[in-house]
């Protein structure tokens, strides 16, 4: 057997005996490259991705904006975090028409292993990059010692960029994007990993205002761009949030296409009392001192944040924060990008409400990169949040075997959807001379989140010795809630007496060893068998136990 029929049938072995989803993959890397593939499979697959422990990776460039003319390098960075990597598959989109690779592409000595690479001339003829780096190459017999795989900051490639579209006036746009269903990040463990990435942004000017590659010894003062045309805005503006629930204020900019070096923005808005009612928390509503940089600027080297402070004092809540760039060529954009996020709770309705919070412009500026810079900062608006109580809810049903007024039950309600982990909440219910139990009083539903426009739940209830009953689904919004009144007549069912939503041979035997007569009054310790609530248990409690268990076991919702 030759070498080729070898490989072929190790090919064959390694591929029946991968799982369905594998072999998937498999064939996925097949149609991108053959030698990716190939390295693939001589190292035994892929596992699928789990959840790290650590942050994700970050694909981005540096710097994350360029001009042209003149030529410039773009260079590809992952920031791998605590990962080691021991292979990459990366895919770039490009507009052709727009910019070419000026050469060869350069790719990391940090991943010496080209497993594939594509060529300048079929880059600049499909408007993609395609490459496949690895710590080292099996087929090549370099894997043996394996190398030290590596980790933190990675430069992957470098890519020579020319403009061949040139504007006569003005500036065209473009950009060099991640085709993240094209990119496959693996740990020397043969995981694949998460992650996330952000595009270069390239302005090209046209020809006869190129700056000369050699920098004059006294540089020549550039045109300041007009004021008034990069913006900073707050989302959400306006906004109505309750009592207890923790909302995120991102603040987005847009420098307009005029590369800039900085922006920092002081933020007030007052409160009474010794700490604000309306305070500034983390993610999980805890009071911080600091706001939270944005992805991908997070962990972009070329931005730092020297200023980032929440300060409270003198009945004013003072947020202060910085960006700097520090990339050669400035920060640009053409549309809104999210820089940083204030997290906001309100632990009491403030005597000041709404709450405005307010730029302070002696220190809100986006600085252009000119000499001498400009504030280029179009003053923003200021966002007013309304604080409403925490929102609550009023709750009706029957009980089987209740049919009297002024009996107090305890239920456990519990919330479940799609989108926010369920809640269970314990409390009273009190019957009215028809037998329907209500919330007394209404429900606080703070440990809920609710949106402005309303978040769909569905809702449970069960209570000691019934079965737990789903009711339907409702719509909940801040302030006060109601459940549609057809609920009001749905009974839950009596039987669950060992707390496990089954209704079976032993709660049966639990409820007859304490009927030792005809009428047993009821105590503390046997209230849960007293079905009708008439303070005795005797056959009727029995029998309506009985009626509900119609085989071996009867399951709650």
């Amino acid at each position: 057997m030759n070498n080729s029929d070898r490989l072929l049938e190790k090919f064959r072995s390694r591929f029946t005996g991968m799982p369905l989803l594998l072999q998937i993959l498999v064939l996925a890397v097949l149609a991108l490259s053959l030698p990716t593939a190939i390295y693939v499979l001589k190292n035994g697959g892929i596992r699928l991705p789990s959840r790290a422990a650590v942050t994700d990776p970050v694909l981005y460039f540096a710097p994350s904006s360029y001009s042209l003319p003149p030529n410039q390098t773009v260079k590809l960075m992952l920031d791998a975090k605590a990962h080691k990597i021991g292979f990459s598959l990366v895919e770039l989109a490009f507009d052709k028409t727009k910019i070419n690779l000026a050469g060869e592409i350069t790719t990391s000595s940090q991943l010496p292993a080209v497993i594939s690479k594509t060529s300048s001339g079929t880059a600049n003829s499909t408007g993609r990059i395609i490459f496949a780096l690895a710590v080292c190459d099996p087929l090549q017999g370099q894997c043996d010692p394996k190398p030290i795989p590596p980790s933190g900051l990675i430069e992957l490639a470098q890519i020579p960029i020319t403009a061949i579209q040139t504007p006569p006036t003005g500036q065209l746009t473009t950009s060099i994007t991640v085709t993240a269903s094209g990119v496959q990040l693996v740990s020397d463990q043969e995981v694949a990993l998460p992650f996330t990435h952000s595009p270069a942004d390239i302005t090209i000017f046209p020809q006869n205002i190129t700056p000369t590659p050699t920098p004059p010894v006294s540089p020549t003062p550039t045109s300041p761009p007009p004021p008034g045309t990069g913006s900073i805005s707050v989302d959400p503006l306006t906004v109505t949030k309750p009592v207890s629930q923790v909302f995120p204020a991102v603040l987005n900019f847009n420098t307009n296409g005029i590369p800039i070096s900085s922006l920092t923005f002081r933020l007030t808005y007052p409160y009474t009392g010794s700490v604000p009612e309306l305070d500034v928390v983390n993610q999980t509503g805890s009071p911080t001192s600091v706001i939270y940089p944005a992805p991908p600027f997070d962990s972009s080297p070329d931005w730092s944040f020297p200023v980032n402070s929440v300060t409270k004092s003198n009945g004013f809540v003072t947020i202060d924060f910085a960006a700097a760039n520090t990339s050669t060529a400035g920060f640009s954009n053409t549309t809104d990008q999210a820089l940083v996020t204030i997290f906001l709770k309100a632990a009491s309705v403030p005597a000041i409400n709404p709450v405005n919070l307010t730029f302070d412009m002696t220190e809100t500026k986006m600085m252009s990169k000119t000499s001498p810079p400009v504030n280029i900062l179009t003053p923003p608006a200021n966002p007013v949040y309304f604080i409403s109580s925490a929102p609550t809810m009023i709750f009706s049903h029957k009980m089987q075997g209740v049919t009297v007024p002024l009996v107090t039950r305890t239920d456990y309600l519990t919330l479940t959807s799609q989108v926010y982990p369920p809640y269970t909440y314990t409390h009273p219910v009190l019957s009215s001379t028809d037998g329907i139990f209500t919330s007394q009083p209404a429900l606080s539903l703070t440990n809920t989140t609710i949106t402005d426009v309303g978040t769909p739940y569905d809702v449970l209830i069960k209570s000691p010795g019934y079965l737990q009953k789903k009711f339907g689904s409702v719509t909940l919004l801040p302030g006060e809630n109601i459940t549609p009144v057809g609920w009001r007549d749905i009974k839950i069912l009596a039987g669950d007496f060992d707390s496990n939503n089954i209704l079976n041979i032993i709660d049966l035997g639990k409820m007859l060893s304490v009927y030792t007569a005809l009428s047993v009054p009821v105590t503390d310790l046997n209230r849960i068998y007293d079905i009708d609530a008439d303070a005795s248990i005797t056959i009727s409690d029995i029998a309506q136990v009985l009626s509900n268990y119609t085989a071996l076991e009867i399951p709650g919702d």
